[in-house]
């Protein structure tokens, strides 16, 4: 399992999570109080050449034993991340373990980090395997069932007894939970496949990526021709070809969200020495018909409906800015310019940011859609800033900020002017989670002299950060119904998994030595749903990323994630 995340985290719980770059995630698992996760302590002591590779995992409430009745997973190397998709699109991310129809759902990397898996079953019994993969399993957690996609195809679970596979190869899934799509990795023939009645349906040519709407029975696929790369809208009911768009020398269809009307791609052209020379994003409609909807160096988009808003990176980073495009009109508008990031946190809204040299200004979406100053994180962000971070739940959305050096942490009133900013400047900061009441959990250090991490509160009522104790070094903390877990090592040096209350007494309680945090089955964010924000630092980051993934795979070194 790998180091957590500040400069003072000690290397307690090896976490490989790897996060993509994406329009927006999707998760909130399961009801109930829910169980904490354990693991056993993988760090080095003074009598091992080297720290354990792997661990058992337990469910127990809190201050159980982990004994075998508990044992949910052995030698797990890693835990993968779980996503329970939103009907409007959003994710709420559990890690590692969910509750899903009365029993334990699991995702994580074991034997040695060359499997990934996903399971389902009773902690103390023998699980049942949904699916697995030499590479990586990304599980969801929809109306219809958890819906697991490898490398290597996807399955569907409607129950521990009544597990499908759906798909081989890549695939994607409409909003609507009706149509799966799946294609072979290296290209081949589309398989359309109804959920509902359990039909399938080919579609001849070299499909290398595909998209269904959520709404209706279009699919898009783009299917790659001796000329280039070509859209073809397919009509899902009888697998008949609606139409063909024009060929293009790169063509990539984005996600859409569950009320779009129509199709977004990207599109690039190539110069003779291969370079790309512009690109265009398109508006593909379910007749097939194009659209341009913008052109520049690069766009992403943040939100699809009838309209598309999307970030467009000009020439420079002064130029960039978040426009919108309305597919009724064809009209399109710039919502705010310079140095801007946007994300989608669900029902339509998105929160943006500006960095400029007085600080970074955080906006919201108004009732017609249109940004509106919500806030400002004071400093000079002239340099740019970087979001590790976007939680919302209900009406607010809170926001980590790192520039100059230092982070910070934005609320932002997504239906409201009680916007504010109760965390500045703080060497090293990490936003832990949100609790049901709205309470935000904090760990970090306010400045350099600070000889131990602090980890305290921000409530929903308060305008500053309150401590509620003190650690030399953590692993992972969580907040629940009132109660903060915190992984930390007592004065002997063993590891403890340990509580305080978020507000009142802060006198805490020791509940297990030996161990640490690796989840809980309940929301990990107690149901707020999280978000990617869009930035040319981020898009620059994730670059960087995915070059050190690959060169780590060259050398045979690749992490797993999910």
């Amino acid at each position: 399992m790998s180091a957590r995340r500040s400069r003072r985290r000690s290397a307690v719980l090896l976490l490989a999570l790897l996060a993509g770059l994406g329009v927006v995630a999707s998760a909130c698992a399961g009801g109930g109080h829910g169980q904490l996760l354990l693991a056993e302590d993988t760090t080095v002591s003074p009598d091992q050449a080297s720290a354990p590779t792997s661990t058992d995992i337990w469910a127990v409430d809190p201050g159980d034993e982990p004994d075998d009745d508990a044992l949910v997973a052995t030698d797990v190397t890693s835990p993968l991340y779980i996503n329970d998709v939103q009907e409007d699109g959003s994710i709420a991310r559990q890690l590692l373990a969910s509750q899903w129809g009365g029993e334990v759902l699991a995702s994580f990397a074991a034997d040695g980090g060359g499997a990934t898996y996903a399971t389902v079953g009773t902690p103390g019994e023998d699980a049942v395997q949904i699916a697995e993969s030499d590479s990586q399993v990304q599980t969801n957690i929809l109306r219809r069932g958890v819906y697991v996609a490898t490398t290597d195809g996807c399955t569907l679970a409607r129950s521990a007894d009544d597990i499908d596979e759906v798909g081989k190869g890549l695939c994607q899934v409409s909003e609507d939970e009706r149509w799966v799509v799946s294609w072979p990795a290296d290209g081949g023939e589309l398989t359309i496949r109804d959920l509902r009645s359990g039909d399938t349906r080919t579609v001849e040519g070299d499909t290398i990526g595909a998209v269904a709407l959520g709404a209706g029975s279009r699919v898009l696929a783009v299917q790659r021709t001796d000329e280039g790369s070509q859209g073809v809208v397919i009509d899902a009911t009888d697998g008949d070809v609606v139409g063909r768009t024009d060929t293009y020398g790169d063509l990539q269809a984005m996600p859409v969200e569950p009320g779009s009307t129509g199709f977004v791609a990207l599109t690039a052209s190539r110069s003779e020495q291969g370079t790309v020379d512009g690109t265009q994003l398109l508006w593909i409609g379910t007749d097939a018909k194009v659209r341009v909807i913008d052109r520049g160096a690069l766009m992403l988009p943040v939100r699809t409906g009838s309209d598309v808003t999307y970030v467009h990176f000009g020439d420079a980073e002064d130029d960039d800015s978040i426009r919108r495009w309305d597919s009724g009109s064809g009209e399109r508008e710039t919502l705010l310019g310079g140095k801007v990031g946007a994300a989608s946190v669900g029902d339509g809204r998105i929160v943006a940011t500006k960095d400029t040299d007085e600080g970074v200004e955080l906006y919201r979406s108004d009732d017609r859609g249109d940004l509106v100053h919500a806030t400002t994180a004071p400093g000079d962000a002239s340099a740019g800033s970087s979001v590790s971070r976007v939680i919302t739940q209900g009406d607010t959305a809170l926001v980590q900020l790192t520039f100059g050096g230092t982070a910070s942490l934005a609320r932002v009133d997504l239906s409201g002017d009680d916007s504010d900013v109760p965390v500045k400047h703080w060497t090293s900061m990490l936003l832990e989670g949100v609790d049901t009441d709205g309470t935000v959990l904090i760990t970090g250090a306010e400045s350099d002299d600070a000889e131990q991490e602090s980890i305290g509160v921000v409530t929903p009522s308060s305008d500053a950060f309150v401590e509620r104790t003190t650690a030399d070094s953590t692993g992972l903390n969580m907040i629940h119904e009132g109660v903060i877990y915190v992984t930390d090592r007592d004065a002997d040096g063993d590891l403890t998994i340990r509580t305080v209350r978020a507000q009142g007494d802060v006198d805490g309680e020791t509940l297990y030595t030996g161990y640490q945090l690796a989840g809980s089955t309940w929301p990990t964010d107690n149901g707020a749903t999280q978000s990617t924000l869009i930035s040319r630092v981020a898009v620059i980051s994730q670059q960087q990323q995915q070059q050190q993934q690959q060169a780590q795979g060259a050398q045979g070194g690749a992490t797993p994630g999910g």
